[in-house]
Parts: C-alpha cells; structure tokens; sequence
C-alpha cells in the first residue's frame, strides 16, 4: 500500500510538472524535432516579432510557392526598392518587364499559379498585385486562411471592408487580400501599395 501512495504522490507530481511546464512547438522533418525559433524580421518596411506566425515549413506548400520569404511584406520584397533588388528576389518566371513593371507567374502546385505584377515609380516599387488561383475549394479554403493568419501575426489586427481583408503597416502601406472565387474559380487577389 505505501508503495502504491508513493507512486501516485509521484506521478501527481510529474503530471504537475509537465503541465504547469510552456510548451514549445516543433516540427519533425526525417524523425528529427527542432523548435520553433522566434525570430524578428528587420526590414525598411516591417519589423515585427514572428512568435505569432507558424513556422514557414508548417504552411501549405501554395502558400510557400506564393510568399516564398517571411522577409518583407509579400514574396521577400518591401515598398520602396529597386526594380533590381526585386528582380533579385523574385524566383518566378518573368513574363514581362518595361521600365516601370516587372510581370511574373509562379506555380504554386498541379494547374496552381500566381500572375505577379510589381509597379514602380521614379525606379522604386510602388505596389504588387498578385492574383493567385488554386486548383481546389479546399485549397482555396486553406490558403486563404494561412494568408489571413499570416498577416495578421505579421502586421496585427485587419480591418474588414466588404470581402477584403487590410492590414496596416507602421509607414502607411498596406496589405489586402480579397477573395474572388466566381464560377468555380478559386482566386485570391493580394495587394501591397
């Protein structure tokens, strides 16, 4: 009997500790575990702390075909750079390019893309304008929501307006997402001016 007590007073004990103990999340890639780091980006455009945005491995694959970065507001780029520094980041296939546009599609996934329009003005961006389709009403559903959740960790709370998600940046920019799904097409539009 008092073996038994001793046991029960210990796992008491153990069960208290483990769940008064924060919990870290992880992500296992090959059997390995390796924490979420809580990391800050320092951009000209944002820096904001990245504790309330998943780890990029734990995001659907269109959404990381699509952001590409944690880095800048959309895709690794900021408002304000150069039309180089963007042709830098952008991994996507140019479709277009005159002095003050760079056009881009990028595969997401199987009959997945994104048509990428980065405007500039006096040499230096001035907006994007992404309209993304997806193949399916749950991929539509799901990259939508990992778009809302991921800016909303990035640049705080949005604010509604009809169908369109908008979050503001510390400078006066911002981000909006819209979805545009007609006639069994799942397309979401992004902005950032």
């Amino acid at each position: 009997m008092k073996k038994c007590t001793i046991f029960l007073v210990s796992l008491c004990l153990l069960t208290g500790f483990v769940a008064c103990t924060p919990k870290t999340e992880t992500s296992t890639t090959d059997n390995t575990a390796s924490a979420v780091i809580d990391t800050t980006a320092k951009t000209d455009e944002v820096e904001a702390s990245f504790s309330d945005i998943k780890h990029f491995a734990e995001y659907t694959e269109d959404f990381q075909n699509l952001v590409i970065s944690l880095d800048g507001l959309f895709r690794g780029v900021d408002i304000d750079m150069s039309k180089d520094d963007v042709k830098k980041l952008e991994l996507a296939k140019l479709v277009k390019e005159t002095s003050d546009v760079l056009s881009y599609k990028a595969e997401l996934g199987k009959n997945e893309y994104a048509d990428i329009t980065y405007k500039f003005k006096a040499g230096k961006l001035n907006g994007v304008f992404a309209v993304v389709t997806v193949s399916s009403l749950d991929d539509y559903g799901a990259l939508n929501a990992e778009l809302i959740d991921y800016y909303n960790g990035k640049l705080g709370g949005m604010e509604m307006v009809g169908d369109q998600e908008t979050w503001k940046t510390s400078t006066g920019h911002s981000v909006t997402v819209q979805d545009v799904m007609k006639d069994k097409t799942y397309t979401i539009e992004i902005e950032v001016k």
